[in-house]
Protein backbone atom coordinates (compact mmCIF):
# COMPACT_ATOMS: atom_id res chain seq x y z
CA UNK A 1 0.00 0.00 0.00
CA UNK A 2 3.25 2.43 0.83
CA UNK A 3 4.38 1.81 -2.62
CA UNK A 4 1.63 2.72 -4.31
CA UNK A 5 0.75 5.84 -2.57
CA UNK A 6 4.28 6.75 -3.40
CA UNK A 7 3.35 6.36 -7.32
CA UNK A 8 2.65 10.08 -8.79
CA UNK A 9 -0.95 10.24 -10.23
CA UNK A 10 0.31 12.03 -13.51
CA UNK A 11 2.15 8.53 -14.44
CA UNK A 12 -1.25 7.12 -13.92
CA UNK A 13 -3.45 9.23 -16.35
CA UNK A 14 -3.21 8.49 -20.02
CA UNK A 15 -0.90 9.97 -21.95
CA UNK A 16 -3.19 11.78 -24.64
CA UNK A 17 -1.15 14.56 -25.34
CA UNK A 18 0.98 12.47 -27.62
CA UNK A 19 -2.30 10.90 -29.37
CA UNK A 20 -3.31 15.13 -30.64
CA UNK A 21 -0.21 15.87 -31.87
CA UNK A 22 -0.67 13.90 -35.26
CA UNK A 23 -4.34 15.20 -34.99
CA UNK A 24 -3.04 19.06 -34.99
CA UNK A 25 -0.39 18.24 -37.07
CA UNK A 26 -2.74 16.94 -39.72
CA UNK A 27 -5.19 20.18 -39.35
CA UNK A 28 -2.56 22.20 -39.90
CA UNK A 29 -1.35 21.29 -43.01
CA UNK A 30 -4.62 20.97 -43.96
CA UNK A 31 -5.35 24.64 -43.20
CA UNK A 32 -1.71 25.77 -45.13
CA UNK A 33 -2.73 23.80 -48.25
CA UNK A 34 -5.76 25.62 -48.47
CA UNK A 35 -4.68 28.96 -48.48
CA UNK A 36 -4.16 28.93 -52.61
CA UNK A 37 -7.01 27.58 -53.30
CA UNK A 38 -9.00 30.24 -51.05
CA UNK A 39 -7.04 32.72 -52.57
CA UNK A 40 -7.80 32.08 -56.03
CA UNK A 41 -11.58 31.55 -54.83
CA UNK A 42 -11.39 35.02 -53.20
CA UNK A 43 -9.38 36.37 -56.47
CA UNK A 44 -11.52 34.88 -59.24
CA UNK A 45 -15.13 34.32 -57.27
CA UNK A 46 -15.90 36.66 -54.17
CA UNK A 47 -13.65 39.58 -55.22
CA UNK A 48 -15.27 39.91 -58.54
CA UNK A 49 -18.65 39.10 -57.13
CA UNK A 50 -18.23 42.28 -54.56
CA UNK A 51 -16.64 43.98 -57.00
CA UNK A 52 -20.06 43.67 -59.27
CA UNK A 53 -22.73 44.18 -56.19
CA UNK A 54 -21.05 47.95 -56.02
CA UNK A 55 -21.00 48.93 -59.45
CA UNK A 56 -24.64 47.49 -60.06
CA UNK A 57 -25.85 50.58 -57.72
CA UNK A 58 -23.54 52.99 -59.95
CA UNK A 59 -23.57 54.14 -63.61
CA UNK A 60 -20.18 52.28 -64.44
CA UNK A 61 -20.47 51.65 -67.94
CA UNK A 62 -17.06 50.55 -70.30
CA UNK A 63 -15.12 53.18 -71.39
CA UNK A 64 -17.21 55.35 -69.05
CA UNK A 65 -14.26 57.84 -66.93
CA UNK A 66 -16.56 59.15 -64.56
CA UNK A 67 -19.01 56.82 -61.98
CA UNK A 68 -21.64 58.05 -60.31
CA UNK A 69 -23.76 56.42 -57.52
CA UNK A 70 -27.65 55.95 -59.01
CA UNK A 71 -28.91 53.72 -56.01
CA UNK A 72 -31.52 51.31 -57.08
CA UNK A 73 -32.20 52.86 -61.01
CA UNK A 74 -30.67 49.62 -62.70
CA UNK A 75 -32.26 47.16 -60.56
CA UNK A 76 -35.67 49.01 -61.62
CA UNK A 77 -34.94 49.32 -65.46
CA UNK A 78 -33.80 45.79 -64.79
CA UNK A 79 -37.20 44.72 -63.45
CA UNK A 80 -39.74 47.20 -65.56
CA UNK A 81 -37.93 45.53 -69.08
CA UNK A 82 -39.84 42.85 -70.68
CA UNK A 83 -37.32 41.25 -71.25
CA UNK A 84 -36.26 40.05 -68.52
CA UNK A 85 -39.77 38.28 -67.72
CA UNK A 86 -39.59 36.20 -70.75
CA UNK A 87 -35.71 35.40 -69.38
CA UNK A 88 -37.27 34.24 -66.40
CA UNK A 89 -39.92 32.29 -68.14
CA UNK A 90 -36.96 30.54 -70.31
CA UNK A 91 -34.92 29.71 -67.77
CA UNK A 92 -37.39 28.40 -65.35
CA UNK A 93 -38.89 26.17 -68.97
CA UNK A 94 -35.39 25.11 -69.12
CA UNK A 95 -34.40 24.04 -65.76
CA UNK A 96 -37.41 22.25 -65.44
CA UNK A 97 -36.84 19.84 -68.74
CA UNK A 98 -33.30 19.63 -68.37
CA UNK A 99 -32.66 19.09 -64.56
CA UNK A 100 -35.32 16.22 -63.76
CA UNK A 101 -35.04 14.40 -66.83
CA UNK A 102 -30.95 14.74 -67.31
CA UNK A 103 -31.31 13.03 -63.41
CA UNK A 104 -33.97 10.38 -63.95
CA UNK A 105 -32.24 9.78 -67.37
CA UNK A 106 -28.60 9.18 -65.88
CA UNK A 107 -29.94 6.75 -62.94
CA UNK A 108 -31.98 4.51 -65.48
CA UNK A 109 -28.50 4.24 -67.34
CA UNK A 110 -26.56 3.46 -64.61
CA UNK A 111 -29.13 0.91 -63.34
CA UNK A 112 -28.99 -0.89 -66.50
CA UNK A 113 -25.21 -0.54 -67.54
CA UNK A 114 -23.88 -1.16 -63.68
CA UNK A 115 -23.62 -4.84 -64.15
CA UNK A 116 -23.45 -4.91 -67.61
CA UNK A 117 -20.32 -6.97 -69.76
CA UNK A 118 -19.55 -3.61 -71.60
CA UNK A 119 -20.00 -1.66 -68.52
CA UNK A 120 -16.78 0.37 -69.90
CA UNK A 121 -18.37 1.25 -73.50
CA UNK A 122 -21.21 2.42 -72.31
CA UNK A 123 -19.45 4.52 -69.26
CA UNK A 124 -17.25 5.76 -72.39
CA UNK A 125 -20.06 6.56 -74.74
CA UNK A 126 -21.90 8.41 -72.43
CA UNK A 127 -19.49 10.34 -70.79
CA UNK A 128 -17.80 11.58 -73.71
CA UNK A 129 -20.29 14.91 -73.75
CA UNK A 130 -19.25 16.00 -70.44
CA UNK A 131 -15.63 15.63 -71.33
CA UNK A 132 -15.50 17.45 -75.02
CA UNK A 133 -15.15 20.96 -75.16
CA UNK A 134 -18.22 23.06 -75.23
CA UNK A 135 -16.47 24.91 -78.97
CA UNK A 136 -16.67 21.11 -80.57
CA UNK A 137 -20.21 20.43 -79.02
CA UNK A 138 -21.89 23.84 -80.32
CA UNK A 139 -20.18 23.24 -83.43
CA UNK A 140 -21.37 19.56 -84.00
CA UNK A 141 -24.82 20.80 -83.05
CA UNK A 142 -24.75 23.16 -84.95
CA UNK A 143 -24.31 21.39 -88.07
CA UNK A 144 -26.71 18.47 -86.95
CA UNK A 145 -29.58 21.69 -86.31
CA UNK A 146 -28.54 23.23 -89.68
CA UNK A 147 -32.26 24.59 -91.31
CA UNK A 148 -30.82 23.34 -94.59
CA UNK A 149 -27.92 21.22 -94.30
CA UNK A 150 -27.93 19.86 -91.09
CA UNK A 151 -28.92 15.64 -90.42
CA UNK A 152 -32.01 16.72 -88.68
CA UNK A 153 -33.62 18.57 -91.10
CA UNK A 154 -32.27 16.05 -93.82
CA UNK A 155 -34.43 13.58 -92.24
CA UNK A 156 -37.65 15.02 -91.33
CA UNK A 157 -37.65 15.92 -94.98
CA UNK A 158 -37.20 11.77 -95.93
CA UNK A 159 -40.03 11.55 -93.86
CA UNK A 160 -42.08 13.81 -95.40
CA UNK A 161 -42.03 16.56 -93.31
CA UNK A 162 -41.04 20.26 -93.70
CA UNK A 163 -37.55 21.75 -92.01
CA UNK A 164 -37.52 23.38 -88.81
CA UNK A 165 -35.45 26.03 -88.02
CA UNK A 166 -34.42 24.56 -84.19
CA UNK A 167 -32.01 27.47 -82.97
CA UNK A 168 -33.70 30.72 -84.75
CA UNK A 169 -37.53 29.46 -84.11
CA UNK A 170 -38.32 30.96 -80.82
CA UNK A 171 -40.94 28.33 -80.32
CA UNK A 172 -37.84 25.37 -80.89
CA UNK A 173 -35.04 27.14 -79.79
CA UNK A 174 -35.23 26.82 -76.07
CA UNK A 175 -36.31 22.81 -76.45
CA UNK A 176 -33.71 22.37 -78.76
CA UNK A 177 -30.93 23.65 -76.21
CA UNK A 178 -32.79 21.64 -73.88
CA UNK A 179 -32.52 18.69 -75.24
CA UNK A 180 -28.70 19.20 -76.00
CA UNK A 181 -28.35 20.18 -72.11
CA UNK A 182 -30.03 16.86 -71.09
CA UNK A 183 -27.62 14.73 -73.82
CA UNK A 184 -24.95 16.60 -72.25
CA UNK A 185 -25.60 15.98 -68.80
CA UNK A 186 -26.67 12.51 -68.60
CA UNK A 187 -23.45 10.82 -68.86
CA UNK A 188 -22.14 13.39 -65.76
CA UNK A 189 -25.20 12.02 -63.59
CA UNK A 190 -24.72 8.44 -64.61
CA UNK A 191 -21.21 8.46 -63.58
CA UNK A 192 -22.71 9.37 -60.35
CA UNK A 193 -24.90 7.09 -59.62
CA UNK A 194 -22.73 4.53 -61.18
CA UNK A 195 -20.22 5.88 -58.00
CA UNK A 196 -23.10 4.88 -55.46
CA UNK A 197 -23.98 1.58 -56.91
CA UNK A 198 -20.69 0.59 -56.79
CA UNK A 199 -20.22 0.94 -52.77
CA UNK A 200 -23.33 -1.79 -52.60
CA UNK A 201 -22.28 -5.20 -51.55
CA UNK A 202 -22.46 -8.23 -53.46
CA UNK A 203 -24.00 -9.59 -50.80
CA UNK A 204 -27.18 -7.83 -51.22
CA UNK A 205 -27.59 -8.66 -54.94
CA UNK A 206 -27.06 -11.92 -54.10
CA UNK A 207 -29.78 -11.70 -51.57
CA UNK A 208 -32.48 -9.95 -54.12
CA UNK A 209 -31.41 -12.81 -56.66
CA UNK A 210 -32.71 -15.39 -53.83
CA UNK A 211 -36.13 -13.12 -52.92
CA UNK A 212 -36.57 -13.13 -56.55
CA UNK A 213 -35.93 -8.78 -56.85
CA UNK A 214 -35.01 -9.58 -60.29
CA UNK A 215 -37.64 -11.63 -61.36
CA UNK A 216 -39.41 -10.60 -64.72
CA UNK A 217 -36.35 -8.12 -65.87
Amino acid sequence: MALANDIPLSSLAPNTAGRYRPARAQAQAGIILSVPATLLLVALVIGPAILVSFLSFTNASLGLAGIQFIGVANYTRMLTDPGFAQSLRNTALYVAVVVPTAIGWGLLVAVLIARSRFAVLYRTAYFLPVAASLVALATAWEAILHPSLGFANTLLQLLGASPVRFLSDPATAIYALAAIGVWQLVGFNMILFLAGLSTIPEELYEAATIDGADRGL
